[in-house]
This record gives C-alpha cells, structure tokens and sequence, in this order.
C-alpha cells in the first residue's frame, strides 16, 4: 500500500521529481568523472603535502594534487545541491503527510513513504550517471590525443572507492534529510519582535539612520575593491570572488532592495502589471540571493583552479569538468530556491484575479517577474565573470575563444533553467485558476 501510495505520489509531482532525479544524476556523473580524471592526472607523481607555515600552505595551494584540493570544494557544493533538491522535492508533501498522520499513519510508515520515493529515482539516476560519465572517457581520450597529450583518462579502483565512499555519503545524507522532515510540526511559528523606538541625540541626529548609511557605504566600497582587485588574478580569482560576493549580498539586501521598494511603491499605480512584477521579483531576490552568490563565488574558485595554477593538460581538464558541472548544479540549486519561493505563489496570484486582473494579465505578470529575476541573475554573474575572462585575455593567457566558451557556460544553465521555471511557474497559475 505504501509502495502504490508512493509512485502515485511521484507520478502527480511528475515535474519535480525529474528535476531531483536530475540533480542526483548530474552529480553522478560528476563524481565518478572526477575521481577518475584525478587519479589519470596524478599518476606517476609526487605529491606535495603540508608541514607547517603559510607558505607550505601556498605550496600546497599552487603545486599541491588539484584532486585532493578540490574533492572536500565539490563534495561540499554537491551537498548543499542536494539540500536545495530535497527541500524543493518534499516541501508540497508536507500537508500530505500532515494528513497521513492525522489519519493515524506512524513515522515509519510515513519516513517509509518519502525514503521509497528518493529511492526509486536515486536507483535511476545513479546507474544512468556512471553510465554517462564512462561514456564521456571515450570523448575526453579523443580530445587527449588531438592535443598530443601523452596522459589518458582510465578508470582505477581507487577512484572507484572514493566514489563510493562518496556517494553512499550523499545518499546517507539525504535519506537523514527526508527522516528529519517527517519530525517536522506542520504548523509555522510566526516571530514577531517589537518595533525599536530611533535613539536620537539632543541634536536630533537619528543614529541608526547615519549608522546605516556607513555600513552601506562600506559594503559598496568593499565590493568595488574586490572587482578592482581581481586584475591580480591568479588566487585573487578566489579570493575576491568569495569576497565580492559576500559584499553584493549586503549591496543588494541593504541597497538595491530598499530603492526597488521606493521604485515600486512610486509608480505601481501606473505601472500595475510591472510593480507587481517587480514586486514579486523583489521577493524572489531576497529569499534566493545566496544561492546566486554561490554560483559566483563557485566560479571564481574553480577559475582559480584553472588558470592560477601550473596544470598538465590532464589536470586543466580535471578542472574544465568541474567547471561544466559546478555551473549547471549551482544554477540549479539556484532555481530550486526560487522554485520553492514560486510555488508558495497561489495565494496571490489568486488575490490578482479577484481584484480584476485576467489569465493574460497574470501570464504577463509572471513573465515580467521571471524575467527580471533572471536577468538580475545575468547582470551579477557577468558583474564578476566578464572582469576574470578580460583579464585572462588581456593578459594573454586565454584567447577570446575560449573566453566566450567560459562565459557561454556558466551562462548557458542560466537560459534553461528561466525556461524551465517558466513552466513550472505556469503549473502554479494553472492550479490556482482551476480552483478559484
């Protein structure tokens, strides 16, 4: 019966259960080409380890096994994709499960119910991304020998191992994820704090105000020094990108979203279709920055990797592989934020067609919203991206075609993934309309 219950439950969340089946898939194969690539890049060398000092560190850093550096960075990064997944995956259960329970089913039976479900589409997507990934040796080989490298991509038992270790990690982690959301209260504690009265000196000059205004100053500041610094290249691609990164966030959060908000509340009157627009894009950046700015600080790492260090052409592929692949799983986690954010959206677009506006109207207001998150999306990632690829270039380490090949990449998960939200958004509305 649970077993029924479950893939019926998968069939009627058909679209988001693909896109966790995806992600799962996508991080497969990224693990199983990784590790393999790692152990052909190093083979026959020596390793250089740590023995103490900041510049044994750098040693390490700029000589050291790329493998090793960077497994704990996407062990890491394929983790809080799949936390992204799994939230956008099981958060509509949750009154499914509420009613379960009321209706006298026990959490085992309801932890058995969502651990069939990952499960199932983890036993499909697992198989198909080592499939993928061993398929890919032939292609990655070929390029090899057109270059003239004298290094092929093999796969080695030890590689294999850490694979495992690695992927039975991720799956451990996500079954614990699932066991902790049926634990979870089904009723929402709303936190409210007391509004604070603006402490004022005898010259009536409001502190918070003025002490606000610095802290904006400075996070703008803050965020110029890191795009400038970034003409070091080399490990300022890392380091500044984190950096950048960390002060966008406070740009955008103390900035950019309170003048949105003067912007919106000035001409919504005029502009119905676009303030509403904008307004629900406003929302959409403030609950999903933070997997943007991952995708930025992600890609600066990585172009660290690749162009601040001394690589073989076995070890610039290890790293162009994990390029690819970190791009398209951030931009998903990214799209999985917004996503969660998206579907929680019936109640208003409700509310839009009782105050008068049409399924058109709607439709529009939909696409305004969509569009203007994802084109913000663009302008951050190209913010930080176009300066490390001019660099690059006017440096003469890459040449413009490659450089465009490094932009199209990181951009190009961009474009699917607004098509994809759009279709999603629309089964939102479709609800919505169907049951008003």
């Amino acid at each position: 019966m649970i077993f029924k219950d479950a893939l019926r439950s998968l069939r009627d969340s058909m679209a988001k259960s693909v896109f966790f089946c995806l992600t799962f898939y996508l991080t497969t194969t990224l693990m199983f080409l990784f590790f393999n690539v790692a152990e052909s890049s190093v083979s026959g060398q020596a390793e250089v380890y740590v023995t103490g000092g900041q510049a044994d560190i750098g040693q390490l850093v700029m000589n050291g096994d790329i493998g090793n550096l960077m497994m704990v960075f996407i062990v890491i990064m394929c983790a809080i994709d799949l936390i992204y997944a799994n939230d956008f995956f099981v958060k509509d259960k949750a009154k499914e499960i509420a009613v379960r329970m009321i209706c006298g089913a026990t959490y085992i039976q309801v932890s058995a119910y969502l651990l069939i479900q990952t499960t199932l589409l983890m036993l499909i997507a697992i198989p198909l991304g080592i499939i993928t990934a061993m398929a890919l040796f032939s292609l990655m080989n070929s390029l090899l020998i057109s270059v003239g490298s004298t290094f092929f991509v093999s796969i080695h038992s030890f590689a294999i191992t850490q694979f495992v270790v690695v992927i039975l990690f991720i799956i451990f982690w996500t079954m614990m994820l699932n066991l902790s959301f049926t634990y979870q209260s089904a009723a929402t504690l709303m936190l409210s704090s007391k509004a604070k009265v603006p402490q004022k000196n005898s010259l009536g000059v409001n502190y918070n105000r003025v002490f606000g205004m610095v802290k904006k100053i400075l996070w703008i500041i803050g965020l110029v020094a890191c795009l400038v610094s970034l003409r070091n290249g080399g490990a300022a691609f890392g380091v500044f990108s984190v950096a950048g990164s960390i002060c966008l966030n406070n740009v955008i959060g103390e900035t950019l979203l309170p003048l949105l908000t003067k912007h919106i509340q000035k001409h919504r009157l005029s502009h119905a279709e676009a303030g509403y627009a904008l307004g629900f894009a406003r929302q959409d950046i403030l609950l999903s920055k933070r997997t943007l700015l991952l995708v930025i600080a992600d890609i600066g790492i990585v172009l660290f990797m690749m162009y601040g260090r001394d690589n073989n052409i076995m070890e610039m592929l290890l790293v162009l592989v994990t390029y690819i692949f970190i791009c398209i799983l951030q931009t998903m986690a990214m799209m999985f934020s917004l996503d969660m954010e998206l579907s929680s959206r019936k109640r208003p677009l409700r509310i839009l067609g009782q105050i008068g506006f049409s399924q058109e109207q709607i439709s529009r207001t939909m696409f305004k919203e969509v569009t203007y998150y994802y084109v913000f999306a663009l302008l951050c990632i190209s913010l930080f991206l176009v300066p490390i690829l001019g660099i690059l270039f006017t440096s003469k380490q890459i040449v413009l075609d490659r450089a465009m090949l490094l932009y199209g990449i990181a951009l190009a998960p961009l474009a699917v993934t607004y098509i994809l939200t759009l279709r999603f958004y629309h089964t939102v509305k479709d609800y919505t309309w169907t049951h008003r």
